[in-house]
């Protein structure tokens, strides 16, 4: 059975809507950051490809040879209309692997679905260096689909663990979301599993809303020394309890640069908040923007406020790109650096 003429690089919304249309493409190229994606992904071209239990093969990049999987596409299916063929890890096969099947690619089967995932590669990642690598996505692109997935925005998290919660039985408001997102990122797999641990915890609750100190309880952090604390406490230029959360957390465990990585985030989202509301942009506008809630603008834009001109809030991102440019070459104590970038943020200003 021929595939319909499809040939595209889509990005996941595209993805779906194809497949629920019945466009299936001889070849995919999954790729992207976005773990729990990418196996959604896989698992709704093995519902449409619907293999059966003999036309199904799985190889791994690091560790089968090009040669086998070509093979195995090329066979004729067995009392189905469609082989599937995945290769995990496909960015891990080596140039000739990479141009055997780039070449495979230029006439591939009719009767067989070959789905390449590259385990957390961009297309960026790949002109730095992968020009096999680069060369195989965009055979796959010219032959079928390409589709890079990536984390969400927050925004998009707070509604993704809404609405998977309400399938778990349990209501998520948006304090609560947004202590999830602060402390776990927003990688759905990560999210899934904290929200499965908070229904398995509250099965015995009368109450099915989960509030933000049940997150915090849940991961495992004390309620005053948390990501999500320190995300309060800069927004509220409380130098000193930030620094005393940093020290905490750096004495748990917490990564430096981690840490380093969340303050700088903060002062570029107040910066570009600033920056947009001062040319006037509307809220909504300035929220699609930045990939968060309308809410989450008003708040931005009242601690903006907090500081007196856009070049206090540029001097304090100068010194977090001093700091994280020292922890990046081990230049002195990790921790002085990270709390100094604190307090310049906060607008405390005393050096450590």
């Amino acid at each position: 059975m021929a595939y319909p003429a499809r040939k595209s690089r889509t990005d996941s919304r595209g993805f779906y809507e194809a497949l629920s249309r019945g466009e299936l493409a001889p070849v995919y190229w999954l790729s992207g950051e976005n773990a729990h994606e990418r196996g959604e992904a896989l698992k709704k071209i093995t519902e449409a490809v619907n293999p059966g239990d003999f036309n199904r093969d799985v190889f791994y990049g690091d560790r089968d040879g090009a040669s086998a999987i070509v093979q195995a596409a090329c066979a004729a299916p067995v009392f189905a209309e469609r082989r599937l063929v995945v290769v995990r890890r496909a960015d891990a096969l080596n140039s000739d692997g990479c141009e055997a099947l780039a070449e495979y690619l230029q006439n591939p089967a009719d009767t067989t679905c070959l789905v390449l995932i590259a385990e957390g590669v961009s297309e960026s990642v790949m002109r730095k260096g992968r020009a096999g690598l680069l060369a195989l996505s965009k055979a796959a692109s010219a032959a079928g689909t390409a589709c890079e997935f990536s984390f969400p925005t927050e925004q998009s998290a707070h509604m993704w663990i809404a609405d998977f919660a309400m399938k778990q039985g349990l209501s998520v408001p948006f304090d609560a979301a947004r202590a999830m997102t602060e402390c776990a990122g927003t990688d759905l797999q990560v999210l899934e599993n904290e929200i499965l641990k908070l229904a398995a915890w509250k099965s015995g609750s009368k109450s099915r809303e989960v509030t933000a100190a049940e997150v915090l309880d849940s991961m495992g952090f004390e309620r005053d020394l948390n990501p999500f604390a320190l995300s309060d406490a800069l927004s509220s230029r409380n130098g000193p309890m930030a620094v005393r959360i940093v020290g905490k957390l750096l004495a748990e465990g917490g990564e430096p640069a981690a840490l380093l990585a969340m303050v700088s985030k903060y002062a570029g989202r107040l910066i570009k908040a600033r920056r947009m509301i001062n040319a006037g942009m509307a809220q909504s506008q300035i929220a699609a923007e930045m990939g968060v809630s309308p809410f989450y603008v008003r708040r931005l834009e009242n601690e903006s406020r907090l500081y007196p001109d856009e070049r206090a809030l540029l001097n304090a991102l100068r010194k977090i790109l001093e700091a994280d440019a020292a922890i990046k070459t081990s230049s002195g104590d990790a921790a002085i650096h990270l709390k100094s970038a604190v307090l310049a943020l906060t607008g405390t200003g005393t050096r450590l």
